[in-house]
């Protein structure tokens, strides 16, 4: 498989991913170990203090992580092992979160991750590490 067909592949499974509809996600890029994912501002993705609830900014910063992390592995697929993210400050409006590889190993991928809001400021950083599951013809 061509690397065009494997982020061919990336964006169909980004597309078809039933949570993307529940916040209105956008892949804006994925390639060469590398992807940002967009989360437009809503108002019931608020918490109490009118910030945006941490839980949707580690949701849009580990969307991002996975598919930097799946842009570098067309021979599987690859799984959230695990990610930590730090929320620096209350997010306000859309977030652009951007996911980078740092280290690809055999069977784990690392990725740094950060999230930035409407105003272009950082509001969370983190990394991510994902599991490669290898398809049968790699085994």
């Amino acid at each position: 498989m061509s690397n065009l067909e494997h982020l061919q592949k990336l964006r169909k499974l980004f597309e078809e991913a039933p949570i993307r509809e529940l916040d209105d996600l956008e892949l804006v890029s994925c390639s060469d170990g590398g992807a940002e994912v967009r989360l437009p501002f809503k108002p019931d993705l608020t918490q109490g203090l009118g910030v945006v609830h941490g839980g949707m900014v580690g949701l849009v910063a580990d969307t991002a992580g996975w598919f930097a992390a799946a842009s570098v592995y067309p021979q599987g697929l690859v799984t959230t092992a695990e990610y930590k993210i730090n929320l620096l400050t209350g997010a306000r409006g859309d977030l652009l979160a951007t996911g980078r590889v740092v280290r690809q190993g055999r069977n784990l991928i690392t990725c740094q991750l950060e999230v930035m809001d409407a105003e272009n400021k950082l509001v969370a950083v983190g990394i991510g590490t994902y599991a490669c599951i290898r398809t049968q013809r790699d085994r």
